[in-house]
């Protein structure tokens, strides 16, 4: 394509790359979501404010290509105007349910990932005061804090455009992705670059096994994923917040002091690393600007069993600041700098924690829900989002968990643990690792009076051998005992 400007993709693309190809042909990378305003809508102008954000933001129009030596890069398309297809459901029984339906399998419709767009719109109609649209793009040009702005901006410009169909403030472009990309390209030759790889070499001067919840018995794994949700209680929300503002620390910190408190105590190791995903948009420009920022930091915890929780948290707390001083560093960076030096194959962590609070602007003058869609597949095996976005002050918690290796009994009994730790260890911030309470009232009272209640009738003049004897005779081909593989009738 003559006179066409190509880019190298950024690090945080880099690494949805690599993912993609590594699990090519699936939803893996899709980040999709729905916006319904709660008003009578004008179709044309939502289309209208759709075509201005592709066109006011050239991330959303990046495209994927290889060079001549099948190496990625990118380039920005022009901006052609679209005709954001409609989709009406009013005509169903249930229209939201039709909905549903359909923006599911949308979402896990893959993308055809080279020289092609990476954004799907569709404007969605359950009833004359229920229009929205639905929007899907690629990882590679696409966070979440990017889908945030994508849809406070297009509000935005709709809200605009109602008032005044010729206001021609909402044709002003906004922050340039390729700047982002000059920026890390400077970024990487210099003295701020040796510095923070000073720090992740350092950190991982060695390095312990992989951090699993539950061990594969095989390699040949599936990246189909499901999810489980939970509101955590209000009582423990209200005694969570009440806790950060005594101790001036904020909710993630303690989430990952419980996480790594949990992992230690049913694996029993000390030494142990969970994956945060990180903003990494480091100023105003980058927080406006459309495109792929996030990026993954390797937290690397010692949970120290004779530590008190307000120790271990504090220590969490320290290594979550040092950690995003130096979060600029690519993770792949690490990732080979710790293959190579220690001679391993595997990822450095298989756990991520990540905690959402990017929100949409609901300061307009129409009132609209959002929606976040699940692709239904991940790389790590278990991720838990503790989910804070709408300041309501509700907690949602998203478990994403490969469903050929966990069940989803599994599933509550490690949300149920997780939050009895954190629970125990608020309450007596000053009370030992090792001694904080794990299980949960119902499991404690199963156990001491449930499992305990072993009272049975029988027959007082005989002795134990003669009833075992006589219980021999009726069935002697029950099985008695059973040990490993061997069992005896």
């Amino acid at each position: 394509m003559s006179g066409t400007i190509y880019y190298p993709l950024t690090s945080p693309q880099l690494s949805i790359w690599y993912t993609e190809r590594m699990y090519p042909g699936t939803s893996i990378s899709n980040v999709a979501g729905t916006l319904r305003i709660k008003d009578k809508v004008d179709i044309d102008i939502l289309k209208k404010a759709i075509n201005l954000y592709i066109k006011n933001n050239d991330g959303v129009r990046l495209r994927i290509c290889l060079d001549d030596n099948g190496n990625p890069q990118q380039y920005v398309a022009d901006y052609e105007y679209k005709d954001i297809e409609v989709k009406d459901f009013s005509g169903f029984e249930d229209p939201l349910k039709a909905m549903q339906e359909w923006d599911r399998q949308e979402t896990l419709k893959p993308f055809e990932l080279l020289n092609s767009e990476l954004f799907r719109f569709v404007i969605i109609k359950l009833n004359d005061s229920d229009v929205g649209f639905y929007i899907v793009t690629h990882h590679i040009i696409s966070d979440a804090w990017n889908m945030s702005l994508l849809g406070s901006s297009i509000v935005d410009y709709y809200c605009r455009l109602i008032k005044d169909p010729d206001d021609e403030s909402v044709n002003v472009a906004m922050p340039s992705y390729t700047a982002f990309i000059e920026n890390e390209q400077l970024y990487l030759k210099s003295d701020r670059y040796e510095k923070d790889k000073d720090y992740w070499e350092k950190t991982f001067e060695t390095v312990p096994e992989t951090t699993f919840l539950k061990v594969r018995q095989t390699n040949d794994f599936s990246t189909k994923t499901k999810r489980k949700t939970f509101i955590a209680p209000k009582k423990f929300t209200n005694k969570l917040r009440e806790y950060c503002q005594e101790n001036k620390i904020t909710p993630y910190p303690l989430f990952l002091s419980a996480l790594a408190m949990y992992i230690n105590r049913i694996s029993e190791k000390e030494d142990i690393i969970i994956g945060t995903p990180i903003l990494n948009r480091l100023n105003r420009t980058d927080k406006n600007t459309a495109g792929m920022f996030v990026s993954t930091v390797p937290l690397r915890i010692n949970v120290n069993s004779n530590e008190s929780f307000s120790d271990l948290s504090q220590k969490v707390l320290d290594l979550c600041v040092s950690s995003y001083r130096h979060q600029r560093y690519p993770y792949e960076h690490i990732l080979k700098y710790v293959r190579e030096k220690h001679n391993i194959k595997e990822n450095l962590y298989d756990i991520v924690l990540s905690y959402q609070n990017s929100k949409f602007d609901k300061s307009f003058d129409v009132e609209y829900i959002t929606r976040w869609h699940f692709n239904e597949h991940q790389s790590n095996s278990f991720t838990m989002h503790i989910n804070d976005r709408d300041n309501e002050g509700i907690l949602i918690i998203d478990y994403d968990y490969h469903s050929d290796l966990y069940y989803d009994k599994e599933i509550e009994f490690i949300h149920q643990h997780v939050l009895s730790l954190l629970w125990h260890a608020l309450d007596n911030p000053k009370n030992l690792v090792c001694k904080i309470e794990m299980l949960t009232e119902n499991e404690k009272k199963k156990i001491l009076y449930d499992f305990n209640n072993t009272y049975a009738d029988y027959p007082r003049e005989k002795t134990i051998h003669q009833l075992f004897e006589e219980q021999v005779e009726r069935t002697p081909d029950n099985i008695a005992i059973v040990f490993e593989n061997k069992k005896l009738t």
